[in-house]
């Protein structure tokens, strides 16, 4: 028994540990025995993971955006609740994803900022917002070996995790 809670407690240690930006950086958590009698752990690991540059959503609905005939100027100023995202991460834990690429993947927290642009005399002008995200990559697998015949498991796949950089504010003739 004194030997089980140790493999477990190196597991969680390890996967606490903030490894973004690593190419081929690896945590791996072990996890209480799912399989029954003559069956180890399920242990996680993470792998690859990798910074992929910045994506942007346009986000639909009110006060996204503003429009309007010049002269003038158009504002547009936004108070939004704000999510970081995980996906493609099957049965990998929020916890295990988080210390892997270097931030909380379920955090949510509200942010503000605005933004103005003078439009000439007689021109339609469009002013919108749209959400930036950081891009992670990571590689996941998943195993459990068991001394039963047909035991055990192994699976893999690949997830994204967005990190909420900035809104970002842009202009167009309408």
């Amino acid at each position: 028994m004194r030997t089980r809670m140790s493999l477990l407690a190196t597991g969680l240690l390890v996967a606490s540990m903030s490894l973004a930006g690593a190419q081929a950086a690896t945590a791996a958590t072990a996890h209480p025995d799912q399989g029954g009698v003559g069956c180890g752990p399920v242990v996680t690991k993470l792998s690859d993971v990798t910074s992929a540059g910045t994506t942007k959503t346009s986000p639909s609905g009110p006060n996204w955006s503003v429009s309007g005939v010049g002269p003038g100027t158009l504002s547009l100023t936004k108070s939004v609740a704000v999510s970081n995202s995980v996906t493609g991460n099957a049965g990998v834990s929020a916890e295990t994803v988080s210390g892997s690429v270097g931030f909380n993947v379920t955090s949510t927290y509200t942010t503000s900022t605005g933004y103005s642009v003078a439009i000439p005399a007689g021109q339609t002008w469009v002013l919108r917002a749209d959400a930036v995200y950081s891009v992670t990559t990571f590689h996941w697998t998943q195993t459990q070996t068991c001394n039963v015949p047909g035991g055990g498991f192994s699976k893999s796949g690949n997830g994204k995790a967005y990190k909420f950089e900035r809104l970002q504010y842009r202009s167009y003739r309408a």
